[in-house]
Order: C-alpha cells, then sequence, then structure tokens
C-alpha cells in the first residue's frame, strides 16, 4: 500500500469514526435533555477563578464543575416553574442591565489607557501625608475662595520652614491628623479617590503641592517616600485579644500567653493546632487562621509590616501588638503583583467602578455624536430657555405648556427630539441642577439631556456590539433565578419548616454546645466617681432586685445609670466581661476613655453543655438550609441526569 494510501486511510477512519466525533463535539456535560458546551464552562470557570495559582488542575476542575453542573440544575428547576416569566423578574432584570450596560458606555481606548496608567501606578506605593481644608462640592464662590486663601496660606508657611506634622495637626480638618499628624501611610491606585491619587503621583519626592480639589475639599499632599510594590502575600495568624479595659496585670497575662505560644512554635509546635487551640479570631480559626490574599494598605500598619517582612514562605513573626491584639503571623504564600497581562481584567473592573471612568465616559459621548450623527437644531437650545419662566429656578415649575411643542431641539441619525421631551426631562430634574443663573442651569440639563438620549440609543445595541454583554446578561438572568429558587426551596422553607428543623436539631443536638460561660450585670455609669459608687449601693442585699436606673437616676439631676446589661457571656463576646477574672463575686469598675465607666459583677459561673433550639437556632437553621440544599440537589439530579464528557474535560485538564 503507498504511504499516500495509508495516510488517506487512517484520516478516513479517524475523521469519520467515533474518535472524530467526540473531538468535533465540545459538549461537556448534559443534564437531561440540555447540554453545556466547553466554551461557556471555561468562560465563566476562568472569570470566577481569576486569581487561582491551581487553574486547570484536577482538583480545581473537579471542585468547579460539580458546583457548575449544580448552578444549571438549580437555574433549569426555576426556568421549568416559570420564575422567569413574571413582570417582577422581567423589571428586576432590566435594572440590572441598565446597572451593567454603565461599563459599556464609556471610551474603550481611553479606558484601556486608564487601565496601563493603573497598572504603572500599583508598581509603585507612595508614603503620603496630607492637610486637608474642607470645602463642600457646591460650595459657593466666596467660600471656595475662602478655603483657597486658607490652604495657599498654610502652603506659604510650610515652604517657610513650618514642620508638616506640625502644620497637619494645628490646621488640618482630617478628624485623623491629631493622632497621625496628617500620614496616610503607604497609598497606591484606588486606595484613594482619583484626583488625589493624581496629584501624589505627580508629586515631586519631599515638596508641598500645590492645592488639589477632591469632593472633600483642598488638599495640600507631600509624598516621604517612593517605593516599589511589595506585591502580595497570604498570611496564617494566631490572635489573642488585649483586653480593652484591663490593667496592666491583665495585660502582661495576654503578653506572657502570645510569647509562649511563640516559644511552642520555636520548638516544633504545629501553628494549625494552636490556632484551634487558642487563637481568639473566631472569622479564622476553621481554616487554620487564615487570611487570604492581601496587599498594601489592606491590614493595620503594625500587622502589614510585620507580615511583608517575613522573607520566605513558613516563616512565622514574633509577635505583634496591634489594636486588636497580640498577633502571631505565619506567611503561608506570596507573589509579585503579576504582569499587565494576567491582572489587565482586574485593573480594568476597579477602573469601571472607579470615578476616573468619568474620563473615559466624556470621550464616549463625542464618538456617539459622531456615530449616530448628533445634530444640533441651530438656535433651538437658545429658544426653549427663552419660553421657560424664571419660575423654573423656584422648583414650582411644570411641563405643561411644552405638552404639544412639537419644535425640534436635535436629530439622532433619524430620530427627531423635540421640545416637548426636554421639557418633561427638565421638569424631572431641575431640582437637582438648580442654579441661581436660570441660563448655566439650563445649559447643564441640555448637556445631560443629549447624554441621556445618546445612551439610550446605544443600550439598544450592546448586546449586537458586544458579545460578552450578552454572556454577562445571562449570568443575571440566572443568577436572578438561582436565587428565588433556592430562597424557595432552601433558606426560606427552612425557617418555616417548624417541625423539619425540630427533628434536625433532636438528630444533631450534640453539635450545639456552649463553652464555659458566666451569668453576669454589666451597669453603665457616667463617670468613674459614679460607677464606684453605684459598685458600693448595687452590691447590698436590700438593693440587688431593684431597679437600677429608679435607684440612682433622681429626675431634674445628670444621670448615673446610662445602661443596664445582664445575661450570659462566652469568652470573646464582651470586651467588659473577658477584662476580669472569673469568679462568683468578682465585681469591678472600668473606665472608659471617654471618661464614662462601667461596674460589672459576675453573679455565676455556668458550665459547658448543650444548647437548647432556641439558643443556637441561627447556627441549627444554617446546617438544617445545607441538609435541604444536599437533599434537594441530589432529587434534581435525578429528574435530570447528568453525564460528563471526561474525554473533553481532559483535554483542558493541565498535566
Amino acid at each position: 500500500m503507498k504511504l499516500s494510501t495509508l495516510v488517506w486511510f487512517i484520516l478516513s477512519a479517524v475523521f469519520s469514526g467515533p474518535l472524530y466525533a467526540q473531538l468535533k463535539d465540545s459538549t461537556l456535560f448534559t443534564f437531561g435533555q440540555d447540554k453545556v458546551m466547553l466554551d461557556e464552562f471555561r468562560y465563566v470557570y476562568e472569570k470566577n477563578n481569576p486569581n487561582a495559582g491551581d487553574l486547570y488542575s484536577k482538583k480545581s476542575l473537579d471542585e468547579y464543575l460539580n458546583l457548575y453542573v449544580n448552578f444549571k440544575l438549580k437555574v433549569k428547576a426555576a426556568e421549568s416553574q416559570g420564575l422567569d416569566t413574571s413582570q417582577a423578574f422581567k423589571t428586576e432584570l432590566e435594572g440590572y442591565r441598565r446597572q451593567l450596560a454603565q461599563s459599556y458606555l464609556s471610551d474603550h481606548d481611553v479606558s484601556d489607557k486608564l487601565v496601563k496608567e493603573a497598572y504603572e501606578r500599583i508598581s509603585r506605593e507612595l508614603k503620603t501625608s496630607h492637610i486637608l481644608i474642607n470645602l463642600m462640592p457646591d460650595a459657593t464662590p466666596e467660600d471656595t475662595l475662602k478655603a483657597w486663601n486658607k490652604i495657599m496660606a498654610i502652603r506659604d508657611e510650610l515652604n517657610k520652614g513650618l514642620n508638616f506634622d506640625e502644620a497637619a495637626i494645628k490646621y488640618s480638618d482630617d478628624p485623623s491628623a491629631k493622632d497621625n499628624h496628617g500620614s496616610l501611610g503607604y497609598i497606591t491606585a484606588f486606595s484613594t479617590i482619583y484626583a488625589f491619587e493624581n496629584a501624589a503621583y505627580a508629586a515631586a519626592i519631599g515638596k508641598i503641592s500645590m492645592p488639589v480639589r477632591t469632593k472633600f475639599g483642598y488638599h495640600l499632599i507631600k509624598v516621604d517616600k517612593d517605593r516599589k510594590a511589595r506585591g502580595m502575600i497570604k498570611a496564617s495568624h494566631i490572635l489573642l485579644r488585649q483586653p480593652k479595659f484591663g490593667d496592666s496585670l491583665r495585660q502582661n497575662e495576654v503578653k506572657n500567653r502570645i510569647f509562649d505560644l511563640y516559644k511552642q512554635l520555636q520548638n516544633g509546635a504545629s501553628f494549625e493546632e494552636l490556632v484551634a487551640k487558642y487563637s481568639e479570631d473566631k472569622n479564622t480559626t476553621a481554616r487554620g487562621g487564615d487570611l487570604d490574599w492581601f496587599g498594601t494598605g489592606k491590614m493595620i500598619l503594625e500587622f502589614e509590616d510585620a507580615a511583608f517582612s517575613l522573607k520566605s514562605v513558613g516563616a512565622i513573626s514574633e509577635p505583634v501588638l496591634t489594636k486588636y491584639g497580640w498577633h502571631i503571623i505565619k506567611l503561608t504564600d506570596k507573589k509579585p503583583i503579576g504582569t499587565y497581562a494576567e491582572i489587565k481584567n482586574e485593573l480594568k473592573r476597579k477602573v469601571e467602578k472607579d470615578t476616573r471612568s468619568e474620563v473615559a465616559k466624556k470621550v464616549f459621548i463625542q464618538s456617539l455624536k459622531n456615530e449616530y450623527q448628533f445634530e444640533p437644531v441651530s438656535g433651538a437650545a437658545e429658544a426653549f430657555l427663552l419660553a421657560l419662566p424664571d419660575s423654573v429656578n423656584q422648583g414650582k415649575w411644570n411641563a405643561s405648556a411644552f405638552n404639544n411643542d412639537r419644535r425640534p431641539l436635535f436629530k439622532i441619525g433619524d430620530k427627531t427630539i423635540d421640545f416637548a421631551e426636554f421639557a418633561q426631562f427638565t421638569e424631572q430634574n431641575v431640582k437637582k441642577y438648580r442654579t441661581a443663573k436660570k441660563s448655566k442651569m439650563i445649559q447643564e440639563l441640555y448637556d445631560i439631556f443629549v447624554e441621556s438620549e445618546l445612551l439610550k440609543v446605544e443600550e439598544k445595541n450592546l448586546e449586537k456590539k458586544h458579545p460578552e454583554f450578552a454572556k454577562l446578561m445571562k449570568e443575571y438572568h440566572d443568577g436572578m433565578l438561582l436565587f428565588e429558587i433556592t430562597n424557595q426551596q432552601v433558606w426560606e422553607k427552612a425557617i418555616k419548616d417548624t417541625l423539619g428543623l425540630q427533628k434536625f436539631y433532636a438528630d444533631n443536638h450534640q453539635k450545639y454546645q456552649w463553652a464555659e460561660r458566666v451569668d453576669a450585670r454589666i451597669i453603665h455609669c457616667s463617670s468613674s466617681a459614679n460607677a464606684e459608687r453605684v459598685k458600693k449601693e448595687a452590691g447590698k442585699k436590700s438593693n440587688r432586685n431593684k431597679d437600677l436606673k429608679e435607684l440612682f437616676n433622681k429626675e431634674g439631676l445628670p444621670l448615673v445609670v446610662t445602661k443596664v446589661e445582664e445575661g450570659q457571656y462566652e469568652k470573646g463576646s464582651n470586651d467588659y466581661i473577658d477584662s476580669i477574672n472569673w469568679a462568683v463575686g468578682t465585681s469591678r469598675t472600668l473606665a472608659n476613655p471617654d471618661g464614662t465607666a462601667v461596674y460589672v459583677e459576675i453573679k455565676e459561673i455556668l458550665k459547658g453543655g448543650p444548647k437548647k433550639l432556641e439558643e443556637a437556632r441561627g447556627y441549627i437553621i444554617s446546617d438544617y438550609q445545607a441538609r435541604l440544599e444536599q437533599n434537594w440537589i441530589a432529587q434534581l439530579r435525578y429528574q435530570y441526569p447528568v453525564t460528563i464528557n471526561k474525554i473533553n474535560l481532559d483535554r483542558i485538564i493541565k498535566p
């Protein structure tokens, strides 16, 4: 057999047989009679796992595929019930469409430049300080000039040698300046408002900027240092809370405990075991103290600096004190910022949500004017202004006089917009833009009206012009259905199914246990002296069952007791209770920073034990919902049998 004949025979067998059919068919899985294609799955998988280090690993794909199959089954169940045909559903979906459309209503070339600018900036971090003089966005020219003169006078003093820290304490309207001397720490792109960010990245190191106007007022900015971005790290921690109102003895006790744990770690103890046993951060104990990824400006400064000082994965910090308590930090992973290609989409989403997107929107409106052949009618806007009475500025005007006024105002392609339409828009929006000068107000309203009419035309064409917009609308549609059907089958059902909830609790009551707790009373007083007075009188047998507010507060006199709390408290549930020794009969007065005080008394120590249904209702309902969902998914998989195309799945698994 000739080689060419053999090749032809092999190709014929492959491309006409079962193997070719499998390669040509891009179905990833079926459920019932429905198919989900590989491209659809890859789109949602990559979108929802943008920073995953194990992207396309077998474990990651298997986990996400299981979730996505369940998602599609639930949406199918919602559609079979016709939940997407109600008027309420359609109205809500249209509202989401309007919101989603906003990200498409800007110039993409300008947006790309803004994204690149953001990338350049997140590669650098600026140690920045500022002085703020408050000024409202709608301030009068007189108030604006006054604020300008004030901030320029401060700038002159700084340039003549006044220390910036002293100036911030003395002059800044930022309340935090009294403590931080105007320091904002290190900033990067998106960590502050765009106007401020622009000025900071344009500033020379160590120099005082010219005044910068933001929605808060005028700022003077000083950049002290410029460093390369530190990237992102992932860390876990052990937290022992420092008693907020504890004395030095209690504070030293916590300090000694954290250093003891640190010593145990140095001697080879398991970090995860110590987290589970001792850490008081309830949000992270179940996952080994994991805090996930973070970068500059996301954590409190002392914690952040200690975490970033760890050089190698697995390294553990010495105990670090923050306002939350003592921490031991373990570095679990780290990565640089990433290349532009890697994080472009993430930055794009941030730009779209940020005020900098207005820059792109202005350019976009001009492009729409060109694309849709916008043509103003000469003199029409001026004629409309002349036809308006002065009462339009007083908020009492309505558009009825223009109801039948079909004089053309402008054209968008073949569509003509007339005076009547602009009058209706003016009536609806005049209160938002009312100014002393009528012509200025109408010009602003005219510009906004033109913009809104252009955007309406563009919005109608979004699905045709942008396939990704159509995909996102499908996601909103399915997400809304998922919420509604899950609410019916799981969340609301768990709350209303009293008998089912009781049976679930009876079968699982051993899971819901009290830790050791105290029965205590906390009396809030207006001063430390009053707290001592309450302590002396409240401890008497004759006063134990009396209403302390009635006992101490006399009509016409300043309050002695402001609030009384009585209840049962576990460790970590109340700062005052955590600050005193747990022993029956213990009573203490604790001073607050604001001059008020509390008197605390321990009435009883309660041992751990099972919680009643009402005492753990929230946790039990949550677990019951999980059980209902599990059963529901099993039912759906039976109703709509799922078949995975393993050949196509294997094609996308990373070796």
